[in-house]
């Protein structure tokens, strides 16, 4: 009996979810925060999550019908609980979690929220609504697959998310890119780094966060706020995160620029503490943006001056900078990558598009940079690529159409060239990458 009572149910649900999606405003619109099309190979799991708003004139305790072999994820404050209750322009995210072990054959469809039945939380079939239908939810299985060596980890600016790609161990293609963790931490999440088995976000809207790292498929888990002694206000909207040994160091944007500079915290498993922040006008820190470790210096640019600072690991010393003039332009992300034994710096332009290309000499300290120029690849949004020597692959993100770049890099010359888009398309303005 209860298998009918469940099928007429359903047919309720869905004639009225009809009439909902038919209004010209929904009863309770849900508007996707991240992809919801996805591929789940039997061995990986993903996020999905969709901003909920009441859109009636009271208050309404609302609840999700349920889908099968999906779980709702409540973890946070952000996150609507189960059930959830919300006045009349109140907005939650609905976060699911879909585990690819779970499912059995495709699903489409949802997810639907409904009021709820008197004090309970059954849902009531009579006032519900679900996502337009481009944003419906739809899922597809697929087999489970190979773990590979190396991963990237795509921070997305606008979805504040991460997602988790693999990176073919043979072509270097970029597979199976999947939003790997959500959190009320993020906040326009930027840059990130790795310290063993922990990934760190710093978040351009405020903040440091952290998420464990799975040893094994890569998996995000546990993501929180990084900060743990009340040294955050040492922070100022972090643009850039670079660690070397026990210390993390941040690129502080702004606003003001007294609030330009660098930040010292000293790391202890997931959690940063002891922050100190410092500026220094000898640095010419103007907007600095992206950080990057190398030759015992740390080296940041500058968004608004096309100057690279460079900085001692104990600070900043006289006219520590290097000004590159019109070989760069609104840089944003800067890397180096040591490519047959030639040391190359890899820097972003938010303004002209463009990636540009210097040779490095480490003879000296700080390192300088050399015959400077334009190389390939269109960079576009915020943010930084990433280099992976061991395949000759370059990484750019392009937050204009949400995918990354993938490029060949010449053995001999370090210069990027033959770039296409990847396939997966599972990202919200990607923005800093990191590969492990």
């Amino acid at each position: 009996m209860t298998k009918y009572l469940y099928v007429i149910f359903i047919s309720l649900l869905s004639l009225k979810t009809v009439t909902s999606i038919a209004a010209s405003q929904p009863t309770f619109s849900l508007v996707a925060l991240t992809p919801t099309s996805i591929n789940v190979p039997a061995n990986r799991q993903t996020i999905v999550q969709y901003r909920v708003t009441n859109n009636t004139a009271i208050t309404r305790t609302l609840t999700m019908v349920p889908i099968p072999n999906v779980s709702q994820v409540t973890a946070d404050n952000t996150e609507c609980s189960n059930p959830f209750t919300l006045a009349k322009n109140q907005s939650c995210k609905l976060t699911l979690l879909v585990d690819g072990a779970l499912q059995t054959s495709n699903y489409s469809g949802g997810p639907v929220v409904c009021k709820t039945k008197n004090n309970s939380n059954t849902p009531d079939p009579f006032l519900c609504s679900q996502p337009d239908a481009n944003m419906v939810l739809y899922i597809q299985p697929t087999a489970a697959v190979t773990t590979t060596t190396n991963k990237l980890y795509v921070s997305n600016w606008s979805g504040n998310s991460i997602s988790l790609c693999y990176i073919n161990n043979t072509d270097g293609a970029l597979e199976h890119c999947l939003v790997s963790a959500v959190s009320n931490t993020f906040a326009n999440p930027e840059a990130l780094a790795i310290n063993g088995d922990y990934l760190f976000i710093a978040n351009i809207g405020g903040g440091i966060s952290s998420c464990a790292i799975d040893s094994i498929t890569g998996e995000l888990s546990n993501c929180q706020n990084a900060i743990i002694d009340g040294t955050s206000a040492e922070i100022h909207a972090p643009d850039g995160i670079a660690i070397n040994g026990v210390y993390a160091y941040i690129s502080n944007s702004g606003p003001s620029s007294s609030d330009q500079g660098m930040s010292i915290c000293t790391i202890s498993g997931s959690f940063l503490s002891g922050c100190v922040f410092s500026t220094n006008n000898d640095a010419n820190f103007s907007t600095p943006s992206d950080i990057a470790f190398y030759n015992n210096y740390l080296y940041i640019t500058n968004f608004e001056n096309q100057k690279v600072s460079n900085c001692s690991p104990s600070g900043c010393g006289t006219s520590s900078f290097t000004d590159l003039g019109s070989n760069l332009n609104r840089p944003e992300g800067i890397t180096f990558a040591n490519i047959n034994s030639i040391g190359y710096a890899y820097f972003t332009n938010n303004q002209s598009n463009t990636v540009s290309i210097c040779t490095t000499t480490t003879s000296s300290t700080p390192t300088t940079f050399n015959s400077c120029a334009t190389t390939g690849g269109n960079f576009s949004g915020f943010g930084n690529l990433a280099i992976l020597p061991a395949q000759l692959k370059a990484y750019i993100p392009n937050g204009s159409s949400n995918t990354i770049g993938i490029c060949n890099v010449n053995s001999d010359t370090g210069t990027i060239s033959s770039c296409v888009n990847s396939t997966d398309t599972n990202f919200n303005n990607p923005s800093g990458l990191v590969i492990n």
